[in-house]
């Protein structure tokens, strides 16, 4: 089932690459939303890169694409486990992901040292 789910998301992501303008990509990711919705609640399956997180659906009123040049999908999927809730996650095809993924180790290295040094109190003196 997790190839049948990355062939979803790669077809979902293409499709609304390719979509003419913001009406026709949020209809085909709705579309392709709601078939991944209909998959997941017949064979719910493993995240990838999260491999304990169990998705059962799809919530594609909160699926959305980010407008940058390989509009990847911002999904939000309905957990498994016994409290429910969601795992959100990026989906992005046809990019090489080295430059995102350092730029996110970088925020999270500037917010360690932000934890580590806060700023001094303001005693006004």
């Amino acid at each position: 089932m997790l190839q049948v789910l990355i062939k979803s998301l790669d077809e979902a992501a293409r499709e609304v690459k390719a979509a003419p303008n913001g009406q026709a990509k949020s209809t085909v990711l709705s579309r392709h939303m709601g078939e991944l919705d209909h998959q997941l609640k017949t064979n719910p399956t493993l995240v990838p890169l999260s491999a304990s997180s169990l998705a059962k659906g799809v919530d594609g009123r909160n699926c959305s694409y980010f407008n940058s040049n390989a509009f990847p999908l911002k999904l939000v999927l309905n957990s498994a486990e016994e409290d429910g809730g969601f795992i959100k996650a990026i989906y992005k095809v046809g990019d090489d992901l080295r430059q995102d993924m350092l730029t996110l180790q970088v925020m999270a290295l500037s917010l360690h040292l932000c934890s580590l040094y806060p700023p001094p109190d303001d005693q006004g003196d």
